[in-house]
């Protein structure tokens, strides 16, 4: 049962990246490959995988820095559901570039990462649930949290400079904006870590 499933979502998979090669031909073959393969190294998800599509996708020129740090991750970052779909359907839709074209597109990516996370997951939770109490499944968690912390110090990195380069494009000074933003930073910490306001409110 768990390879028949494991099968059903390859099959979704390539679904999406066939797609996406009806409607950009190459390059939309090319983008569906690289969704699939993000979404494999970054398997798991969450905040982690805006590093990883950051290097895919915006280092790559596929998609630009201004629209994928001003429009698609804080519209990713305030919507329910996995942060790998919203990111991997966004990375579709602004490909698509407009219209029906982009929605099309959209979908395709999100079967993709989609497809590809659970064709990866079914066999996986399969092992792990034979395997929990092994040392070797234990320390996995301990040598890779480093290695996601790293991401998302680039993240956070990468977004200030963004909005260094959206507050001099407004007429604002870059180094009293970026003292701000970790003045600002800090203080979300601080309110989150004591759970002093609601998640929600901070959000907003």
């Amino acid at each position: 049962r768990t390879w028949r499933g494991t099968a059903a979502f390859i099959g979704l998979a390539v679904t999406g990246v066939a797609i996406l090669g009806i409607v950009a031909g190459v390059s939309g073959l090319s983008l569906g490959g690289l969704l699939s393969l993000s979404t494999a190294t970054s398997f798991g998800g969450g905040e982690a995988y805006i590093g990883v599509a950051d290097g895919f996708f915006v280092r790559s020129g596929i998609i630009g820095a201004d629209q994928f740090f001003t429009q698609l991750v804080p519209i990713a970052n305030a919507l329910p559901g996995p942060i790998l779909v919203k990111v991997g359907s966004g990375v579709g839709y602004l490909f698509g570039g407009s219209g029906a074209t982009a929605w099309l597109c959209g979908f395709a990516a999100m079967m993709i990462t989609i497809g590809t996370c659970c064709a990866i997951a079914l066999p996986l939770l399969g092992l792990y649930d034979s395997l929990q109490h092994h040392p070797l499944m234990v320390n996995i968690g301990t040598y890779m949290l480093p290695v996601i912390c790293g991401l998302l110090i680039q993240v956070s990195a990468s977004m200030l400079e963004v909005s260094e380069t959206v507050g001099e494009a407004s007429g604002v000074s870059a180094t009293p904006l970026l003292w701000v933003c970790l003045a600002v930073i800090a203080g979300l910490s601080v309110l989150h870590l004591k759970k002093l306001v609601p998640d929600m409110a901070m959000l907003f």
